[in-house]
């Protein structure tokens, strides 16, 4: 097993953030941030892997992909360096392989899809090149809408057609681009 070569670990929920994995040996390590009790964190791991090289796993047909600990600093009893116990992680082995998207990953497939698009578009404009750029904001507004995020979607679509009718993006507009592209806006309640 290995991660993949560009960007392979995320963490899409609550807002989108590339983490960038520290490898020594076969470790990986990487650094979530503050962890709340109140919210999770969501992570996604593109991961290659090579089923003949996998350790047996729990139950037939399955191989152990890797083993997880959390290591952490405890400020409300003062521990510093504690680690969980080791979990594995598992992979079943299927020979007819359908694929098909898991119903509670595809939304934050989609989230990191929709930020990697608006990525794209602010290099393309750092490039010179508003039209490409505009191409790829209407991509992530295509994005905002299977998300369901309508709000996204206007303010990415209103940036492409300022683009393919020849205006410059002013800073607060690539600034409201990155905000959405990272999280999903919500109206305050006394709105329509």
């Amino acid at each position: 097993m290995r991660l993949a070569e560009l960007k392979p670990i995320a963490q899409v929920s609550p807002e989108v953030v590339e983490l960038e994995p520290m490898i020594s040996g076969s470790q990986v390590t990487v650094r979530l941030g503050d962890l709340s009790v109140e919210q999770s964190k969501v992570i996604l791991t593109n991961l290659y892997l090579n089923p003949q090289q996998g350790l047996r796993g729990s139950q037939p047909n399955h191989i152990k992909l890797l083993g997880l600990r959390v290591r952490y600093d405890h400020p409300g009893t003062g521990g510093v360096g504690q680690e969980t116990m080791s979990q594995s992680v598992e992979a079943e082995l299927i020979s007819q392989y359908q694929p098909t998207m898991a119903l509670e990953v595809q939304p934050h497939l989609l989230t990191l899809a929709k930020y990697r698009q608006t990525q794209l578009a602010e290099q393309k404009l750092q490039a010179g090149d508003p039209i490409g750029a505009a191409t790829m904001l209407q991509s992530a507004a295509k994005t905002a809408l299977q998300l369901g995020d309508q709000n996204a979607a206007t303010v990415l679509q209103a940036n492409a057609t300022r683009l393919q009718s020849g205006t410059t993006l002013s800073e607060a507009d690539r600034k409201q681009t990155r905000i959405v592209s990272k999280t999903v806006l919500q109206l305050p309640d006394n709105e329509p």
